[in-house]
């Protein structure tokens, strides 16, 4: 990494064997991380309560509860739950990760998309990655109101902050907790195969989910 990269990770570091505050830890480190990876905006989700085991963003910088950053890779999901980074031009989402549990992620995004991450930044966010997901659980342990917290389950493929993101999470939840069929409408591309996918998976369900293109038959 380069010097920048060097002295951001060094100040993690000792900031490891302190007892953290893990609101305030995250508000404090997502604004030099922008900085030193040259992002616009960004913001940490974690696994926070039994309740809601993927429903927390903290660190949040640079993004108005009316804006959201889109993530074309549609198999995002699955290589955050693995650990791997996922690079989609000037947006790039790392796990955050602890004893080899993804615990959550982090979400940067740059300003212009001419300029996406490289090998370089993605490496150094994979390190930031491991070390925060170590601080953030060990946070999260020293809190008696989560102390029992699961890893994350990643029940939807959507990441957004805007209040219509919000508001879906919460039909995505509710629409899970019984065995009612569930119409979902929506034009084509608005991501409704998304949405039923984060029913099935929020669910008790237990078989598969099959995606059917009932146009194609």
């Amino acid at each position: 990494p380069d010097g920048g990269h060097k002295e951001f990770l060094h100040q993690l570091r000792r900031a490891e064997d302190r007892s953290i505050d893990l609101v305030a830890y995250a508000n404090a480190v997502m604004p030099g991380l922008c900085s030193v990876t040259r992002s616009e905006r960004g913001f940490f989700r974690i696994s926070a309560t039994n309740v809601s085991p993927f429903d927390q963003d903290i660190g949040i910088f640079g993004l108005r509860t009316d804006q959201a950053i889109e993530i074309g890779e549609p198999e995002f999901v699955l290589k955050l739950q693995k650990g791997q980074p996922v690079c989609d031009g000037a947006v790039i989402l790392v796990p955050l990760v602890d004893n080899s549990t993804t615990i959550g992620l982090c979400c940067l995004e740059r300003h212009r998309a001419t300029e996406p991450f490289n090998l370089q930044d993605t490496e150094f966010l994979l390190a930031v990655g491991r070390m925060l997901g170590s601080a953030f659980r060990s946070a999260l342990n020293r809190s008696a109101d989560v102390a029992s917290t699961p890893p994350c389950r990643w029940p939807e493929g959507l990441i957004g902050r805007s209040k219509s993101i919000e508001q879906l999470y919460r039909q995505i939840r509710e629409a899970s907790v019984n065995d009612m069929n569930v119409l979902i409408s929506g034009p084509t591309g608005t991501g409704k195969d998304l949405v039923a996918r984060g029913i099935h998976q929020t669910s008790k369900r237990t078989g598969p989910f099959i995606a059917q293109n009932v146009g194609a038959t």
